[in-house]
């Protein structure tokens, strides 16, 4: 889980360098969920996350100081600044995805581009981190049912 949480955080200082953008890695990802849930209660944003409000303050208050985020009546979005902030790292997340199909054909290329900026979204998603983790362990489950055999099967390997 340590070694997530630190890709995690390698991942979104690498987003902020290359958009020009000087939060840390905590306030990215709150930028971040906060952008893609807008408007969105503290309490909903602490239950998404899956921690409390008082532990959210802290970034949430980075945010503030920033001028990324604005709160009103229990309700936190994006700022103007903010939207800014967001729409860059999304950008670049889109860049570094179409780097990857650098070499393609034009014409494959230009068909790939709205799904470029599907996935970009899904990737800087709240829930993207769920879904991968529980597709790595149907796939883990997958390929444990592979290579074990059942019981019947090691017998007449033997023969």
């Amino acid at each position: 889980m340590r070694a997530n949480r630190e890709n995690r955080a390698r991942v979104y200082r690498r987003l902020a360098e290359s958009a020009g953008v000087n939060l840390d890695p905590g306030s990215i990802l709150m930028l971040i969920r906060i952008g893609h849930a807008q408007p969105i209660s503290l309490v909903d944003l602490a239950a998404r996350l899956g921690t409390s409000r008082e532990r959210l303050q802290p970034v949430l208050e980075r945010l503030a100081d920033e001028a990324c985020i604005g709160t009103d009546h229990e309700m936190v979005s994006l700022t103007r600044s903010g939207e800014e902030v967001y729409a860059r790292l999304l950008e670049q997340r889109t860049k570094g995805l179409d780097r990857l199909l650098q070499g393609w054909p034009p014409d494959q290329k230009a068909q790939m581009a709205d799904a470029i900026r599907r996935l970009a979204y899904r990737l800087l998603s709240e829930d993207f981190g769920r879904e991968l983790s529980a597709s790595r362990r149907q796939l883990q489950a997958m390929s444990g049912q592979a290579r074990a055999p059942a019981p019947a099967d090691k017998q007449a390997s033997r023969r």
